[in-house]
């Protein structure tokens, strides 16, 4: 379980990196000199090499799937991504939730079996007077109507003189 969350966690966390780079690449065009040897050496992992066309900085072996016609395009992609990647993190911490509750659900379906004899699909009361549990009959099922359903009759009011 905490697998899973983690590794959401730091799928999201990518994702934020990968849009700081794009604002850090974007904001360096209008920061000083000193600013941008800052965001250089966060954003590069590699030793500073001379400035490079964005196609010749890119491996041969990459498949470009999109090209951004400008920066706004491009930052409305990241918001659109990031509310993405808030979705699948939110939807893994509600399925590790889910999964918790189905175990000890399981684990009291299990002891109520075993020290009870109780069949959890059953219904049953508690008879505190006589210290006993009591089966109780399923309600019976509704009977399936082939008509269409009707609206239902109003209750009888008071009858006006």
């Amino acid at each position: 379980m905490k697998r899973s969350v983690l590794v959401a966690v730091g799928i999201a966390g990518g994702v934020g990196l990968i849009s700081f780079l794009m604002l850090a690449g974007h904001n360096q065009t209008t920061a000083s000199a000193a600013d941008a040897k800052k965001a250089e050496a966060v954003t590069s992992v590699a030793p500073a090499q001379p400035a490079q066309p964005a196609a010749a900085a890119q491996p041969a072996s990459e498949k470009i799937v999109y090209t951004f016609e400008n920066q706004d395009k491009m930052l409305e992609f990241t918001k659109i991504w990031q509310r993405r990647q808030g979705v699948v993190v939110r939807m893994t911490v509600l399925q590790a939730y889910w999964e918790q509750e189905r175990a000890d659900l399981d684990e009291l379906n299990k002891k109520l079996s075993t020290d009870y004899q109780l069949d959890v699909t059953k219904n049953y009361s508690l008879d505190t007077d006589r210290r006993v549990l009591i089966e109780r009959e399923a309600p019976p099922a509704a009977p399936i109507s082939t008509t269409p359903a009707q609206e239902p009759s109003k209750p009888a009011g008071p009858k006006t003189p």
